[in-house]
């Protein structure tokens, strides 16, 4: 993988257009681009550039009716054509303090 990546951020909080633009920059760059933990969109796979398929504690884009994973479904879209790498997420989303250090009790 190159040494230049886009970093991983949720299609959730990113439209359309951006994911495809920011995909066709890192195809036409060499580069890999991190999916985020939202689901692996028709944006990320349209040019076929590197991906890094992130997945975190919401399971966002492979899990059941009742929240549960789908190892099935996470299966299908890892293996994808463009899916280079999968990257598991342990830590949860926004974290009070320093950077991802969380405070302890006071």
């Amino acid at each position: 993988m190159a040494l230049l990546n886009v970093s991983a951020m949720s299609f959730g909080s990113l439209s359309a257009n951006t994911v495809l633009a920011l995909n066709q920059g890192a195809a036409a760059g060499g580069f890999a681009h991190g999916s985020g933990e939202g689901r692996l969109s028709e944006y990320h796979l349209r040019p076929c550039g590197d991906l890094v398929r992130e997945i975190g504690a919401g399971y966002f884009g492979c899990r059941t009716r009742d929240e549960d994973f789908d190892g099935g479904e996470f299966v299908e879209k890892a293996s994808g054509e463009s899916v280079r790498r999968v990257s598991l997420k342990l830590s949860l989303g926004a974290k009070p303090g320093i950077g991802g250090v969380l405070r302890g009790p006071r």
